[in-house]
């Protein structure tokens, strides 16, 4: 795991050195850096290392024999099958299990379609001196993140915002439709950034940047595309997801240091650790975060963890997260988040104290989206149908469908909230062109595909990488391995879905491994008591961010948004509070902003 970065600056218009500006993603991987330069093309490439798989080898950037170059960020899990099909189609290629060295040599053999084989989650970049190029590409899912900048002079590109904001000299200006977008989903939808400079490589996406022309091109190299297998009964495909999710965790396991767990108490985190458990010839290590101060109970899943860690014999740690060690961290969690962001943070906690002992954690990530996606389709049926699914739809019923059931606020309500809010509804429109663009024909399949395109990679997945590597720890997400991805959008949608009965797919495929507890608690999380800690510890805060007299001075938010909202909740009026905690996070990220 590292965090990578490139510079072509032919004109030495960057005032930074790559040293300081790899130094600032230093947390992405503390173990070692390396550094590469041809003056001759003006390439520069560098990255930190987190050292995981090969601990004393592979060292990047690799560098092959005639001048190819690879750096790249993630993790290659199916490495050893990759470099045993090479040495034995082509016996005069020496392949090993270098990840870097076997990019290279995939590249070289097969071109951009290489990406097609990989199993993994990771940023690629590849300096190819025959075409005299950048190739740059991001893993299927986004489960890694790239981001760049183009002038006309410079092209950089980075693992994080930062390094990007110093290779502007600091000259960045807000996007204000990023802002809009903002406080329609609560986080900044790609490929856009919160800065008009700065764009995100899409998911699935490569592109290509030219040194001699400085002429960029990017393109979608992973389409999840729909085959529905109705060839298997119902018992058939249960067993078929259990045997494939554990091919996805022995494989997403592997490593050369200890591997630990998230436990939430839900059902996704639970189904790992249980797989995990049972095929693992010594206790496993598990992570849980609850809550105990006055009220909090109810926010708390420690005991159903507990009952998991009881049942399976790991080495349980709990985390006790309360609003002094949250009011003491949002600083250092705005600076890694390096954008707004409105959802959920105890995550930072249990990263936090798992890096003390650990350096690799498997999270749940994506197990939602592939198992149930939150009963979206019962919800957009009952907003848009009154109840029965017809799949013709105008755009205006669609719009209301995709605000309800994505939008933390709609329109009208950032209307009554921004400042100087255009009128363009460009986030109502791209999700709607995704869902329009989808091949699916069963609504929660198509809703399931327009959560992997949105908020599974610009919300969740952003927030576990950022959180996981601001304290050097790599966080892996199996449920996104794309073999059990492909599995679970071809199951026949009357057996995944069950709106009287939350993902009981995989219940009805591994829940026999579960405690009672966690079959029967409902979707948590790692949820925080927001309305308890706005109105108790945070409340000097909330003044200070969001008060009146800081309304009254803010460019973007108008002054009445106190009265109609904040004012009411210190009150005890919690029916807005996912709102109130968006303004507030925005204001904190604008003030601490780097």
């Amino acid at each position: 795991m590292c965090g990578i970065i490139g510079v072509v600056d032919k004109k030495n218009k960057i005032k930074t050195g790559l040293k300081e500006l790899n130094d600032m993603q230093n947390h992405r991987g503390p173990d070692e850096s390396g550094f590469y330069q041809n003056d001759s093309v003006g390439l520069q490439l560098a990255m930190t290392r987190l050292s995981i798989i090969d601990i004393q080898g592979a060292h990047q950037p690799y560098i092959s024999k005639d001048g190819y170059v690879v750096i790249f960020n993630g993790e290659i899990f199916n490495v050893a099958n990759l470099s045993k099909d090479i040495s034995q189609s082509d016996p005069s290629i020496e392949s090993s299990n270098y990840e870097a060295e076997l990019i290279c040599i995939l590249y070289r053999k097969y071109g951009e379609k290489f990406l097609d084989r990989l199993n993994g989650m990771f940023a690629i970049a590849i300096y190819d001196p025959k075409n005299n190029s950048l190739f740059i590409a991001r893993d299927r899912f986004g489960i890694k993140p790239l981001h760049y900048l183009k002038s006309n002079e410079t092209f950089c590109f980075s693992s994080e915002i930062s390094p990007l904001i110093e290779c502007l000299n600091g000259k960045t200006t807000l996007d204000y439709q990023s802002i809009e977008n903002y406080f329609s989903v609560g986080y900044v939808p790609n490929p856009s950034t919160i800065y008009s400079e700065i764009k995100q490589l899409p998911p699935g996406n490569y592109m290509t940047y030219d040194l001699s022309n400085a002429k960029l091109r990017i393109k979608r190299w992973w389409v999840n595309i729909p085959k529905i297998d109705y060839s298997l009964s119902i018992d058939e495909w249960y067993f078929e997801v259990k045997n494939q999710l554990q091919k996805s965790m022995k494989t997403w396991s592997f490593s050369d240091v200890p591997v630990t767990y998230l436990l939430s108490g839900g059902l996704d985190s639970s189904a790992l650790v249980a797989v995990a458990a049972m095929n693992s010839s010594s206790p496993i290590n598990t992570y849980s975060l609850g809550f105990q101060g006055d009220g909090e109970e109810s926010w708390s899943e420690l005991l159903i963890a507990k009952d998991m860690s009881k049942k399976y014999g790991t080495n349980h740690t709990e985390i006790i997260l309360n609003s002094d060690k949250l009011a003491d961290s949002l600083c250092s969690i705005s600076q890694h988040l390096e954008q707004p962001f409105a959802g959920g943070l105890p995550s930072w906690a249990v990263f936090e104290e798992i890096s003390k002992e650990h350096r690799v954690a498997i999270v749940g990530t994506g197990g939602d989206e592939i198992f149930g996606n939150y009963n979206r389709g019962k919800k957009f049926i009952s907003s848009v149908f009154g109840g029965s699914y017809n799949n013709s739809i105008n755009s205006a019923i669609l719009t209301k469908g995709i605000q309800e059931v994505f939008f933390m606020m709609n329109d009208n309500q950032s209307q009554e909230i921004l400042r100087n809010k255009k009128k363009s509804f460009e986030l109502t429109k791209k999700f709607s062109n995704l869902y329009y663009s989808c091949q699916f024909e069963e609504i929660d399949d198509i809703l399931a595909q327009l959560s992997f395109e949105t908020q599974l990679v610009d919300d969740f997945l952003m927030l576990t990488d950022r959180f996981s590597m601001a304290h050097s720890v790599e966080a892996r997400t199996p449920f996104l391995d794309h073999d059990l991805v492909k599995l679970m959008f071809s199951m026949p949608t009357k057996y995944k879905i069950d709106y009287g009965n939350y993902k009981s797919a995989l219940k009805n495929s591994i829940g026999h491994l579960l405690p009672k507890s966690v079959l029967d608690s409902k979707k948590h999380g790692f949820n925080v008591p927001l309305s308890l800690w706005m109105r108790g510890r945070l409340r000097d805060l909330v003044e200070e961010m969001i008060g009146k007299k800081a309304l009254n001075s803010s460019q973007f938010i108008k002054p009445e948004f106190y009265d109609l909202y904040v004012k009411p909740m210190l009150k005890g009026d919690n029916r807005y509070i996912g709102m109130i905690w968006q303004v507030f996070m925005f204001q904190f990220w604008l003030k601490n902003k780097y």
